[in-house]
């Protein structure tokens, strides 16, 4: 495929608890793909960067701030070698539980 600078593209990561229990500590890292730049304030009406959707309940949203720390303490941070994070409390226990599927999806825009 050929990448067109400028455009914007969606990455959902989910993961599905197979087990019979809610799963705890769950924490979710993907690295942000090269030669591209995360792309801020893509959900939530501006006001978000990550959405986190459990099955099909509604979606909630955090903010995954650039270099390291959570200061909002939401559990989104985006590292500085561009790895997202996600953990507690966006992955809450209750989210987690047994056959629940929670998907996390971010946006990037193809670099030069």
């Amino acid at each position: 495929p050929k990448s067109i600078p400028g455009a914007v593209l969606e990455y959902a990561v989910t993961v599905v608890n197979a087990g019979g229990t809610a799963a705890t500590g769950v924490v979710i890292t993907d690295p942000v793909p090269a030669n591209t730049t995360f792309a801020n304030g893509t959900y939530n009406a501006g006001a978000s960067n990550v959405q986190v959707q459990v099955g099909a309940n509604p979606a909630t949203f955090c903010v995954a701030e650039v270099g390291g720390t959570d200061s909002n303490a939401d559990g989104c941070v985006l590292a500085g070698a561009g790895v997202l994070t996600v953990g507690a409390p966006a992955l809450a226990t209750v989210a987690t539980g047994a056959g629940n599927a929670v998907t996390m999806r971010f946006r990037v825009t193809i670099n030069n």
